[in-house]
């Protein structure tokens, strides 16, 4: 019995020492950081479709992969990319997710769904980590959003979706049959246009200046059939959380930062808006 105690006591602390060692690994991959110029179209149509001027010349985010159980990633052929721009009145916000596979049932707003396809968005305006807020957004135009208040320790964190982005527009645009498992999809695009006052309640939360910076998170879901056993996670900013997995993308401290900047878009730095 001494043995084996010794022997559980040996594997706990090399599963200890593995899970010491992931999580440095992981958090070793440097925090992103963007630029988010001003847009030069004095107009959007929120439509999904992003033929303004300003999305071809914004630049376009990469995302990290991770997925559930890990072998899900052999063959994934999907990508997404993310686009920001912004002026006096909106936070323009563009998702092209490239998938073959589209998935979202019935649902409606602030229907909580982790089990679907969807986009995601966190924001931490004044970079506290103790006050953010979020979104989640699905192929069919289901919106999650919410604020987040996290206790000093950073566990547990309260979530309340009553809240709302006041006047947020999002626009959707589908290649492809939404839950349809026996065709082949190509991509569907989400365009958000979050007005600078549905912010006001969220500490931080006043319209940029040049060279404001806000800390940030892009995500994504991208589940394989059959539904919800295996996903893929796509994260602008790499996040894991051994500890409390099912926190593991609310962690502020990993967020990345984006700076406001006055120059517009395709513009030299320094030149006037």
């Amino acid at each position: 019995m001494k043995r084996r105690g010794k022997l559980w006591a040996l594997c706990a602390a090399m599963l200890g020492l593995a899970c010491s060692c992931e999580q440095a690994n992981r958090e070793y991959l440097p925090i992103p950081k963007a630029e988010c110029r001003r847009a030069v179209d004095a107009v959007f149509e929120i439509d999904g479709k992003l033929d303004e001027r300003s999305w071809a010349l914004a630049e376009k985010l990469p995302f990290h992969l991770s997925s559930s159980p890990p072998e899900a990633l052999a063959g994934y052929s999907g990508k997404l990319v993310a686009q920001w721009c912004w002026d006096d009145a909106f936070w323009y916000v563009a998702f092209t997710f490239d998938s073959p596979d589209i998935n979202c049932p019935a649902g409606k707003k602030d229907w909580r769904s982790y089990n679907d396809d969807q986009v995601e968005m966190l924001i931490d305006p004044n970079g506290d980590g103790r006050h953010y807020c979020g979104m989640e957004i699905m192929p069919l135009k289901y919106v999650l959003d919410y604020v987040v208040k996290r206790s000093p320790k950073g566990h547990p964190i309260e979530l309340d979706a009553a809240w709302d982005f006041a006047g947020m527009q999002v626009g959707i645009a589908v290649d492809g049959t939404v839950d349809n498992r026996k065709d082949t999809d190509r991509r569907w695009v989400c365009e958000i246009a979050i007005p600078w006052s549905a912010f006001a309640t969220v500490p931080g939360g006043a319209r940029p200046r040049h060279g404001t910076q806000w800390r940030v998170n892009l995500l994504a879901n991208d589940f394989l059939p059959p539904r919800g056993k295996e996903y893929i996670e796509l994260m602008w900013s790499a996040c894991y959380d051994l500890e409390h997995p099912s926190y593991k993308f609310h962690m502020p401290g990993r967020f990345g930062k984006v700076k406001f900047l006055e120059w517009p878009l395709g513009g030299e730095a320094g030149a006037a808006p």
